[in-house]
């Protein structure tokens, strides 16, 4: 119908920096907050501490924007926390300079998203650290019966993650070798994966927003 939609989602979860992490995920979401709150408040013109400041801002009216609860205030926050920790810290131009710092980076940016997403998740805050405190704690039995919701969750989840960034690393050389039996079995493994390891309609969480 002559209508352009730009990418949405750019393979987000192999990010080496929580900053790159935002320009490959939600890219329409994420670009309206930056043109609309974070460059209207004075962007990073106006020295680091109003950068720091603007983009605290910009992510909590981010999580704002997504509930008015106290979870999603959290989660925004922890994002502009760990975004102000490597501007801080540099973290990305450091683990570049150590031998596989860009899986090591990633590995970082996977564990720091994934303890957000818990905030942004769960139904109240309790639930949100008693779930922290699950995946931190390995020492702890699980009840499978009673936890059946949160580990096929965790496992969809994981398993997601892995053939995103298996098909990410490899898709491109294997493709440059013109194998297309090759080629075919990743769109297979893509396509079933798409289909049995979706979760249930009903529970699709931009519903309520």
């Amino acid at each position: 119908m002559g209508l352009h939609f730009r990418m949405n989602f750019n393979h987000p979860y192999i990010s080496t920096s929580v900053r790159e992490f935002w320009t490959r995920w939600h890219i329409s979401l994420s670009t309206w907050f930056k043109d609309y709150v974070y460059i209207p408040l004075g962007g990073s013109r106006k020295g680091k501490f109003r950068s720091h400041l603007n983009m605290w801002i910009t992510m909590i009216v981010s999580g704002f924007w997504h509930g008015a609860a106290w979870n999603f205030i959290i989660w925004g926050a922890l994002h502009a926390f760990y975004t102000s920790l490597e501007r801080v810290l540099k973290i990305p131009k450091r683990l570049k300079k150590v031998a596989g710092g860009k899986y090591i980076a990633s590995f970082l940016v996977l564990f720091q998203v994934m303890i957000a997403w818990v905030f942004f998740r769960a139904v109240s805050f309790e639930q949100a650290i008693n779930i922290v405190k699950m995946l931190l704690n390995f020492n702890f039995v699980i009840d499978f019966e009673a936890n059946s919701n949160f580990i096929n969750g965790l496992f969809y989840i994981t398993t997601g993650i892995l053939i995103e960034m298996y098909f990410f690393f490899n898709f491109n050389s294997l493709r440059l070798k013109n194998n297309k039996i090759v080629e075919y079995l990743q769109f297979i493994v893509i396509i079933l994966s798409i289909i049995f390891l979706r979760g249930k309609g009903a529970e699709f969480i931009y519903f309520q927003f």
